[in-house]
């Protein structure tokens, strides 16, 4: 029997969901089905027969990205829990294990990222033994009240970004400008730095949510014991910024034999100034440690004092070492700025700990998917090179000495993402690269991945 009529409009009507998409679960399926979390596209009722049906807990996985054996709940999961009861789950089959005792008049709602638990909202209620679609609205609102499903941050903030670009383009040859110019719209006036955060803004409007998941892979490592990066096995079936940043390119080839041959001249054609914008950005992002790591939502549940207000690391990275390093509250985007200036000035005296020509080793435009996967283990590893490896112990990491020892690495990266855009684009003006692209499977793909195997 499904939910009825009343109800399915009072839930529809509270969380502004489609009535076709709210389902009703009365049997132990419900651990295969989805709860969207962060946009509450879903709603599970569980019903009055949960009592019986449920005697523990279930288990719903988000996004339909199914648990990898052996690894416990690997994607972002939201875990419903009968009786705060301390959390119980089967790490090989990622299921949620049946606990016997007697049923307490509560219910926990447990957010997982990456196999940690990393937020939990215990409510009770005067309802006896029996489950109602209320107590679980109701759970769900003062859950939602307590930040639970808080959207997390997603890439370096808008003014680096922007200053990435603009570094960028003192790498441009004459050439590159002028195409660049002619796949922008007008408004731009061939300017890397002026859509550098183009694509950030775009993922936030309805038009563009379809890109949220490229700017990030979420690797299925655990830093800092071991690092790595396997696109068969990570990306998931939206995408991820190793995919997008190889099919961008793709488009943007025959986007600049366009403009070439004067079919575009004043951004007419929207993709291919969307893959101009796109390329850009994915550059910028693919060089932020926390956009390859998938502990905490790469660091984005990952609590941190940054001079003396409550943060996350995935925001501290994003721009506070950066502005405490550059000795600014942010940057002003009509121009490069002079921390950045000198960072194009270090690049071009190869000044940095590791040479300029290992960071562009891999920029040939006919092997976009296997450069675009070098560049994103070249950042993974930071994550277990300096990242998490650090005892945090509730310091502040402004003064403690973890934001003073990530400065050369903020700087090495935004110099890479830097030179690697402008050489990126230069190529793939120039034309001279040969479509050969051979994608060997280095591992194999995991059926239970978020690709489901593809």
């Amino acid at each position: 029997m499904g939910i009825a009529d009343d109800k399915r409009e009072r839930l529809a009507e509270e969380f502004g969901i489609p009535t076709d998409r709210i389902f009703n679960f009365r049997t132990s399926s419900a651990v295969e089905d989805i709860l969207s979390m962060t946009e509450m596209t879903e709603l599970v009722d569980l019903g009055d027969s949960v009592r019986s049906q449920f005697p523990g807990f279930a288990t719903v996985q988000l996004d339909k990205m199914p648990v990898y054996p052996s690894l416990g709940p690997r994607q972002d999961s939201l875990e419903l829990r009968w009786g705060c009861h301390p959390p119980i789950f089967n790490s090989y089959s990622g299921r949620a294990l049946w606990f016997p005792g007697s049923f307490v008049p509560s219910i926990e709602v447990l957010l997982w990222r990456r196999r940690r638990c990393v937020k939990s909202f215990c409510s009770s209620f005067p309802w006896g033994h029996h489950i109602s679609i209320e107590v679980v609205m109701r759970t769900f609102q003062i859950a939602a009240a307590a930040g639970i499903f808080a959207v997390p941050s997603l890439a370096w903030n808008t003014d680096v970004h922007q200053q990435i670009a603009y570094a960028a383009e003192e790498f441009l040859t004459p050439l590159t400008r002028i195409i660049v110019k002619q796949l922008l719209e007008p408004e731009y006036k061939g300017s890397l730095g002026l859509i550098g955060a183009w694509a950030d803004g775009y993922r936030k409007t309805t038009e563009g949510a379809y890109t949220e998941t490229w700017h990030y892979i979420d690797p299925a490592d655990d830093p800092p014991a071991y690092c790595n990066v396997y696109p068969n096995r990570d990306n998931t079936l939206k995408g991820s910024i190793v995919s997008a940043l190889t099919n961008q390119t793709q488009i943007l080839k025959s986007c600049i034999r366009e403009a070439k041959a004067g079919k575009i001249r004043r951004g007419e054609n929207a993709t291919c100034a969307n893959a101009v914008k796109f390329v850009a950005h994915f550059h910028g992002d693919m060089a932020q440690p926390l956009h390859v790591s998938g502990i905490a939502a790469g660091g984005n549940f990952f609590p941190v004092t940054f001079a003396g207000a409550t943060t996350n690391l995935h925001a501290i990275w994003d721009g506070a070492i950066i502005y405490q390093l550059a000795g600014v509250k942010s940057f002003k985007n009509d121009t490069l700025q002079p921390f950045f200036k000198n960072i194009v000035s270090r690049i071009k005296q190869d000044n940095f700990f590791i040479p300029t020509a290992d960071w562009v080793s891999c920029t040939d435009p006919g092997r976009p998917a296997q450069c675009s996967l070098v560049w994103a283990r070249d950042t993974n590893e930071w994550t277990c090179d300096y990242v998490y490896s650090q005892i945090f112990n509730n310091t502040d990491v402004a003064t403690s000495g973890y934001a003073e020892g990530a400065y050369p690495i903020v700087e090495i990266q935004v110099a890479k993402a830097a030179l690697r855009m402008a050489t990126w684009f230069n190529r793939l003006v120039d034309g001279l690269y040969k479509e050969r692209e051979v994608v060997l499977r280095l591992n194999p793909s995991w059926v239970g991945g978020p690709a489901k195997g593809a």
